[in-house]
This record gives C-alpha cells, sequence and structure tokens, in this order.
C-alpha cells in the first residue's frame, strides 16, 4: 500500500501517491469525517486464550466495528479517542470556522490523521504561526496523541512523521483519562503561552524575537520568569551561591528568588544553566503562591501516580498542593514525571495558572 495510506482525502492537489478523494472545498469536520474513510469506531473486546477458557486480564484489544479487524492490544487503562472525537476537538481547539486540508487512516487503521487550517492568523511574538494542524492519533496503542502546528501539509506516513518532527509547537498526551478535560492544556501550550508571556511581561524572544516553545528552561530562565510574573525587584546578589557571580545577567533575579525563599540550591550551587525539573516547578510556583496569598504548605495529602518514588523527599507535598491547585498535571493520570525537564511554552503555562488565580479578574 503507498504510503501506508489505507483512506484519505485532500483539497485540491492530488498528493503524490495518487491515493484518495480529491475535494474542490475544504470541508467541516462532519464531512471530512466521511471523506477521509475515517466514520468508524474502535471497540474494546477481551483477550481469549487460544482454548477458550479465560480471559487474558489486564489487556483488550482495539477492533474496528467496521470490518472487525484488530487494530492493536493494549492495556486494559488505554483509553480510546475516536476519530469523531479527534474532530471535535480540534474544533473546539481552534474555535469556529474551522475546515480541514486533508485527513486519512494509516496502516490499516492503526494510525490516523487529521490536517486542519487555522482560520485566524496567529502572531506572537512577532512569530507567524504555521498554518496547519495536525492531529495524529495511534490506535494500536504504539504512540501517544500528537498535535502540533506545522507547515507541512500531510499527505502519508513520511509526510506525518516530518510534520510532527519538525513541530516548533506541539502538545501530546497518552491514551489515559478524558481528552476533553485537557483541552485549556492543549490550547495554552499550542496557541496561548508566548502570547500570555509577552502580555505579562514575562518572557522575550530571543535575538530573532522567537519565542522558542520547545525549547527547555534553565533554572536561571526560571528564576527570572517567576520574579517577573509577581512582581518582585530585583536584589543585589549576595554571593549566595558558588556557581553564580554578580556579572551573571541573572545573579539579580536568583538572589530574588532566594531571599524570597522560592528556588534553593544544592550544596552551595544553584545550577544557572541546569534544565530545570517538574518537581522543581512544582516546588516554585507553590512557594510563590503561598509567599502571595500567606498561606502555609500543608502536608501530609495523599498523591496517586505510580512514579511516587521517582519524587524527591522535599519535592511531595509540593506536588500534591500545586497539583490540587490545578497549577501543574502528571504527563499521564498515572505518571507525573518529577525529573522531567520543561519546556519553555510548559512553563508559561504553569506561571499563568498561578498568576491568573491571584489575579481572578484578569482572566
Amino acid at each position: 500500500m503507498a504510503a501506508n495510506v489505507e483512506t484519505m482525502f485532500s483539497v485540491r492537489e492530488k498528493p503524490w501517491h495518487g491515493l484518495g478523494t480529491i475535494v474542490s472545498e475544504a470541508p467541516d469536520s462532519q464531512n471530512a469525517l466521511e471523506l477521509a474513510g475515517l466514520d468508524w469506531n474502535v471497540i474494546q473486546k477481551d483477550i481469549i486464550t487460544s482454548d477458550g477458557s479465560s480471559v487474558i486480564s489486564g489487556f483488550k484489544a482495539n477492533v474496528r466495528d467496521r470490518d472487525n479487524s484488530v487494530l492493536g492490544i493494549v492495556t486494559d487503562r488505554y483509553k480510546v479517542v475516536q476519530n469523531s472525537e479527534a474532530f471535535a476537538f480540534t474544533d473546539e481547539l481552534l474555535g469556529e470556522g474551522v475546515r480541514y486540508e486533508t485527513a486519512g487512516s494509516l496502516q490499516g487503521g492503526r494510525r490516523t490523521w487529521l490536517l486542519a487550517r487555522l482560520p485566524h492568523q496567529y502572531i506572537i511574538n512577532g512569530e507567524e504561526i504555521s498554518p496547519f494542524l495536525v492531529f495524529m492519533n495511534a490506535h494500536d496503542g504504539s504512540s501517544a496523541i500528537k498535535v502540533a502546528m506545522t507547515p507541512v501539509r500531510v499527505v502519508c506516513s513520511n509526510t506525518l512523521n516530518l510534520a510532527l518532527s519538525t513541530a516548533k509547537r506541539s502538545w501530546s498526551c497518552y491514551h489515559t483519562g478524558d481528552i476533553n478535560g485537557k483541552m485549556d492544556e492543549a490550547r495554552n501550550t499550542l496557541l496561548f503561552a508566548g502570547k500570555y508571556m509577552a502580555e505579562l511581561g514575562i518572557v522575550n524572544g530571543d535575538e530573532n524575537d522567537k519565542f522558542r516553545p520547545e525549547d527547555r528552561v534553565s533554572r536561571a530562565e526560571f528564576a527570572t520568569m517567576i520574579s517577573k510574573a509577581m512582581g518582585l525587584d530585583t536584589t543585589k546578589y549576595e554571593n549566595s551561591f558558588f556557581d553564580v557571580v554578580s556579572d551573571d545577567w541573572y545573579s539579580g533575579y536568583v538572589q530574588t528568588v532566594r531571599s524570597n525563599d522560592y528556588m534553593s540550591g544544592y550544596d552551595g550551587l544553584f545550577k544557572p544553566n541546569a534544565d530545570i525539573t517538574r518537581e522543581e516547578i512544582a516546588r516554585v510556583i507553590v512557594a510563590a503562591y503561598n509567599s502571595k496569598t500567606n498561606t502555609k504548605l500543608e502536608k501530609g495529602k495523599s498523591l496517586y501516580f505510580n512514579d511516587l518514588d521517582d519524587i524527591s523527599y522535599w519535592a511531595y507535598d509540593y506536588i500534591v498542593e500545586a497539583a490540587d491547585m490545578g497549577f501543574i498535571y502528571g504527563i499521564t493520570d498515572e505518571l507525573f514525571a518529577p525529573k522531567q525537564p520543561a519546556t519553555r511554552a510548559q512553563a508559561a503555562v504553569m506561571i499563568k495558572r498561578v498568576y491568573d488565580k491571584l489575579h481572578p479578574a484578569a482572566e
């Protein structure tokens, strides 16, 4: 099968492989679903032993209702996101007037994609956002859901992989829980993270005025971001750490977060150029919020993630409180990933959540 394409449609342009239905006008989601041949559902069935005597626990078969073909074997924690839900999610994400450029099924339905043309022009920090949004869903359980801004017109497996691998703005989530409950996170990460920080005067672009949302955030950068977001005056550096000197551009912000007990070091080192981790961010944003509201950290509450053993002892209560207040979520319903570095977009969104809770009238 050329390019692994099973079914698809394309607006006006015939794909290089010659497959699919060509239409003259970009359809809405309902018509796109049908034109792409994606008007089918995935149902989950028990897996029975070969002798038919028992059900294999912990796993399900994802089966296409149209032809009973098995798309993949997944754990029983896997939550199906139907093709119609993918279109509905994209409609909600981008707002009224969404039209679709291409969509289709790959590898016999194991993967699907849809490509929407952005209904509006988005310019953030002088950066014009790419004209398409691509949504990739893996019904075989081999990948997370992935959504990205891209200039690539997706028509096959290769162009889908190119769009996802080169995207400068992307968001993903695992097939656990309700995808619609993650709408705000997706919208903030993809569309508004840079805008939020520009409005608050927190994050500037690079030398070319680009926000670079997928870049990781250093501890020095996050110290700067949180200081500005909380409206703190910078403090003269007092030689608090062995690896920070007064000539460093961030020295004043490092002293500010140290003096306000937002951030501390490691055995006399601040590690300014190290990537800040998710558990470190949880500690900082809760400390900042509690300082501004004159409240204290609540201790002893329970946290339900499967990677609790990976959480540093000092971070546990901060993560619980950050999650309770909606400042930070797990990367899935079951994993927090405390040691995972944060991107600029993720950090911006988390700071914006704290800012909005402190300034509800600004929402």
